[in-house]
């Protein structure tokens, strides 16, 4: 990527708008003499709607953004000994349902998941964490690896690292992020299916209500013609 100012300034404009303003920005460079750069602008790939979304909020929501990563840190930590594992969960979770909340102004809910992947990513690796808080995303971040959490193990520096202990610190890991993974989906889904149930209870209630006005119109009517 290109380390121009301008050039980060595209992961600024509107979606629609960056394949237009990358072009110009490009022939801008190549009029300026800057070949290189303009070669870089132009490589510079559209955002999937959903690395967008998480752009904006590393870009706009900044602070929010650190509560969530730090407190995922917390979370890890928690994980390995160092803190409350209860508290931690919840502080994270809350920080995430936060952020989500604010990545509903930037993308649909069909794309909510991507960006809630882009997040998990983050918060349990480090190098994906710094690519977020970028701002200059294309894709949406993959679920990875377990380097956070091994940086985060105690080391004992006289005899180096132990082999059977950083694997099973690994393995450790590699199960707390696929119970986490599942517990977000879990959560994510419980959250869509409430959100039926909702639709579907307000529309039982249109349609007892609409069934109570149909009961008394008739009844009305039947009155009426009883008086005649």
């Amino acid at each position: 990527m290109a380390g121009d100012e301008a050039a980060d300034r595209l992961y600024d404009v509107p979606l629609e708008s960056f394949t237009a303003a990358r072009n110009a920005l490009a022939a801008e460079l190549k009029r300026a003499g800057r070949d290189a750069d303009a070669e870089a602008v132009r490589g510079l790939r559209k955002p999937s709607a959903a690395a967008w979304a998480a752009n904006q909020l590393a870009r706009r929501h900044g602070s929010e953004l650190d509560r969530f990563l730090d407190a995922a840190g917390q979370l890890r930590k928690a994980q390995l000994g160092q803190g409350e594992v209860r508290s931690a969960t919840s502080a994270e979770r809350k920080a995430l349902e936060r952020l989500l909340g604010l990545a509903g102004e930037y993308a649909g809910e069909a794309q909510l998941p991507r960006v809630r992947q882009t997040l998990e990513a983050a918060a349990v690796d480090d190098g994906a964490a710094r690519l977020l808080r970028a701002g200059r995303l294309e894709r949406e971040l993959e679920p990875g690896g377990f380097g956070s959490l091994l940086a985060a193990t105690p080391s004992t520096r006289r005899r180096g690292p132990d082999p059977a202990a950083k694997r099973a610190a690994a393995e450790a890991h590699k199960r707390v992020t696929e119970l986490r993974r599942e517990a977000h989906a879990a959560q994510g889904e419980a959250h869509r299916r409430h959100e039926d149930w909702q639709r579907a209870r307000n529309r039982a209630d249109e349609a007892a209500r609409r069934l109570a006005e149909a009961e008394q119109a008739a009844a009305e009517a039947e009155a009426r013609l009883e008086s005649k």
